[in-house]
């Protein structure tokens, strides 16, 4: 318990850190090129021996190559299931092997604070709202409970390892913050989260498939490499 609070009070401070610490970069960032950012991400974490995958995919916009603001959808992707009592749509209580499902929307802004020419290092934070529920069959029938409103705050830091131009591999090491959820899996969802992922530069590949092109270069300025 010790270690993991230290883990998270690290990831926190360090991510509020490096925003203040290159606000004044903010400006020149917003005025320059401003390219498509896509993701698809999938965030593993483990709670009691469980893993829990969460997929995301989002879209937004990158600013300078050095702030990335955005939103998308994310959903559970694990099955996982808890005996609970549930009430059932005339009015009882029945008790079931239930399936969690939930979903919500995510807004996120990566903010890179180191970049070389094969790595960088950027801070991330995503906000996250939606409903959890469990679904149970009752008579050959797939029922739902009411659905519970949940709030999320993910901090974390992206690595992120160019092979090639514009194809390369990264990893997220964060923490999920359940601010708001149902009490029965709360607890199983607060936990680190780390993923890894192949990651392609789709600036860089379309300057690298049109070099002479003059319209991508205008659109996302010169080649890094």
């Amino acid at each position: 318990m010790l270690l993991k609070k230290i883990f998270f009070y690290i990831l926190f401070f360090s991510t509020g850190f490096s925003f203040s610490q290159y606000r004044d970069t903010l400006h020149e960032a917003f005025m320059s090129k401003k390219t498509f950012d896509f993701r698809y991400e999938s965030k593993n974490s483990f709670s009691n021996g469980d893993r829990i995958e969460v997929v995301s995919i989002k879209g937004g916009v990158t600013f300078g190559k050095k702030i990335s603001i955005g939103g998308g959808y994310s959903w559970l992707k694990t099955n996982l299931s808890g005996n609970n009592f549930l009430p059932d749509v005339n009015g009882g209580v029945v008790y079931k092997d239930n399936q969690l499902n939930f979903r919500y929307i995510c807004y996120y802004i990566d903010f890179v604070y180191y970049k070389s020419k094969r790595w960088s290092l950027s801070s991330q934070v995503e906000i996250g709202a939606g409903l959890s529920k469990f679904q149970y069959l009752k008579s050959g029938k797939k029922n739902e409970s009411i659905g519970n409103l949940i709030l999320l705050y993910n901090p974390a830091i992206n690595i992120k390892f160019k092979v090639f131009r514009w194809l390369g591999a990264g990893s997220t090491i964060g923490y999920r913050f359940m601010l708001l959820n149902d009490k029965s899996i709360g607890k199983r969802l607060n936990s680190p989260l780390v993923s890894f992922g192949v990651l392609i530069w789709w600036d860089e590949l379309a300057l690298a498939i049109f070099p002479k092109s003059k319209k991508f270069h205008k659109w996302f300025g010169d080649p890094e490499w």
